[in-house]
């Protein structure tokens, strides 16, 4: 599991990955050290992003975001997304080529499947959870 996330990386123009779950934890990250006070936020917001799609009963493969300056790719599978914080002078089609290949080894990781199963009857609304926005709320809102 870690060595993809190592592998995504090292790659030019990618800061660093993490591994999230459906529940909102991070299981792991790679380059992401100095970050580790912002992880959380922005895995609720894209744990966010994806219930509003589920919500609405739509499914959400990728979610792409500018958020200082970078360019965060979040691909979701069905119990986990991978996220990726690349800086602008990185070549997205190369970072989503590894990343899609990544994707598929660790959808086949028994390391994580493992984890999954014991937490895949646990169910979070990630649109009830946690400090919402004025804004937030009426996205929300919205949906219903």
């Amino acid at each position: 599991m870690d060595n993809w996330l190592k592998k995504i990386a090292e790659m030019q123009g990618v800061e660093g990955a993490f591994l999230l779950i459906h529940t909102g934890e991070i299981l792991a990250q790679e380059g992401l050290d100095s970050r580790l006070g912002v992880l959380p936020e922005l895995a609720k917001r894209f744990l966010r992003i994806t219930s509003a799609y589920k919500k609405n009963k739509l499914e959400v493969s990728e979610i792409e975001v500018v958020w200082q300056g970078r360019r965060i790719i979040g691909v979701a599978e069905n119990l986990f997304q991978l996220i990726v914080l690349c800086h602008p002078e990185g070549s997205l089609p190369l970072i989503r080529m590894t990343v899609n290949v990544s994707l598929a080894e660790l959808s086949s990781d028994k390391k994580l499947h493992k984890i999954l199963k014991k937490r895949q009857d646990i169910k979070v609304d990630h649109l009830r959870t946690g400090d919402l926005d004025e804004t937030e709320l009426k996205l929300i809102a919205s949906l219903q």
